[in-house]
Order: C-alpha cells, then structure tokens, then sequence
C-alpha cells in the first residue's frame, strides 16, 4: 500500500468516525428508506462522505456554501472554464438551464453529472439514451474503470444497489468509454463538447454514505472525479439537484 493510499485509509476512517459518532448522538432515527444524495446528509443515500473528501481530492481548498443555476452561472461564469459537478437521482433540467450548461461547457468549463437517467435537450443534443436491468437477487453492483493508465484496475462492489443503470446508446464516433459494470454494459462515459467536456454517470448511488462506508470503495469515487482538470470546480442545484461547488480560492457546496 502506498502513502496515497495510506492518506485515503486515514481520511476515509476519520470521515466514518465523524458519521457514526453525529448519528450516535442524533436525536433522529436513521432514514433507510429515503435517497437524498444530500452533502450534508449522514444518513445511508446521503453524500455527507463524499463531501469531506473533497478537500484531498482537490487538495488546498476552501469548502463554503451558495446557490445557482446553470442560467445564472453563464452570465458570470462563461469565460472562467470552471467545473461543474451534480450528483441525483435523475437529471432533467428544463431547456434554458440544459442551454446554459451546453453554453458553459462549449467555452471549455467540463461538468460531472452522476444520475440515473438523462432526459431533454441535454440527452438529446449529446445523443445519449439509458436503460435499466433490474435483479431483485443481486445485492451487489460491481462497477469497473476502464482507463488502460489507471493501475490494478478492478470492480468495485457496492452493496444494495439493486438497479443497474446504463447508457443503451451514445454517439461512438465522439464518447470515450471510461467506465462499466459487470454485466459490461457502459455506466461511465466521456463526451467532448466545443472546448469542454462532459463526464457522465449512470449510477450516482456509490457517492452515497452508506456505500462508500460498508464497502471502502472511495477510491472509485476518487477516481472518477479526478477525471476532472485542475481548475475551479462549481455545482448547481437544479429543483432537487445536490450540487458541489469548489473554486480554486473557495469551494461552494449546494444542499
């Protein structure tokens, strides 16, 4: 194991301890049967883990919190070719906001949508389609980077993932294949668009609490955001979208 590894060990152990010990002294129960993909949520499908690894995974960085559209963002942001991150169940943003995100990425920002499907103008304009298997008997999602220069590439395991979501269709022509499940269907592409990109994932479910904890698969959410380059990172919150904005002086972080 080296030192890197080590440092994830040791920040994801701390990030548990924290988790555990807030629910311990929670008056509430813990929430099984709700997925929020909230940044501040410590309960199983929320990303409050995900969200204290961001400072290593974008290392000397400020974390504060602020709300924007995609709409706001583009008359301020269009020039600054920032990142922009949203992680939810479904990601179905209405033409002006799909609009502004195309805008955005075309003048070179890159965005990281994780959700289980894509709808509207955004799905079509990427020509983007998915699909979904459902096994009742299967507790497990094995998902699997296929970069050849990432080493001991494997399967990631993730417990209680039941519904396996996948890209039936992309354009073969522009998308880059980076990811798959077990079933070797595609979950993780690469999409260039103008001068940026966009980096899309059908299983969002793995950026929640309870399956980087049970599993110690932090290193695949580590990973796929370090696809990401080495610039301000921005997220909007869209309706119900949970959204992470970092930015190279301060990170923002949407809930």
């Amino acid at each position: 194991m080296n030192k890197k590894d080590i440092k994830y060990w040791l920040i994801l152990l701390g990030v548990i301890i924290l988790v555990f010990v807030g629910e311990y002294y929670a008056p509430k129960t813990i929430n099984w049967d709700t997925i929020t993909y909230g940044a501040k949520d410590k309960n199983p499908y929320g990303s409050y883990v995900v969200y204290n690894m961001l400072e290593d995974i974008f290392p000397n960085q400020k974390i504060s919190a602020e709300r924007k559209s995609f709409y706001d963002l583009r008359n301020t942001d269009l020039k600054k070719k920032n990142n922009y991150i949203v992680i939810d169940q479904y990601f179905e943003p209405d033409s002006l906001e799909s609009h502004s995100l195309l805008a955005l990425v075309n003048e070179g920002g890159n965005a990281f949508i994780a959700a289980e499907d894509f709808f509207g103008k955004l799905a079509d304009t990427l020509k983007i389609k998915t699909d979904r298997n459902v096994d009742i008997k299967k507790k497990e999602m094995g998902l699997k980077l296929v970069n050849p220069l990432l080493k001991n590439s494997k399967f990631f395991n993730f417990n209680k993932s039941f519904l396996y979501t996948f890209f039936a269709s992309i354009d073969t022509a522009k998308t880059t294949v980076l990811g798959i499940n077990d079933q070797k269907d595609i979950t993780f592409i690469k999409v260039p668009f103008g001068k940026g990109n966009f980096f899309l994932s059908t299983t969002p479910i793995p950026y929640t609490n309870y399956n980087i904890i049970d599993s110690l698969n932090f290193q695949y959410i580590s990973q796929t955001l370090s696809y990401l380059p080495n610039t301000d990172v921005i997220g909007v919150n869209i309706i119900r979208l949970i959204s992470l904005q970092l930015n190279l002086n301060r990170h923002y972080v949407f809930f």
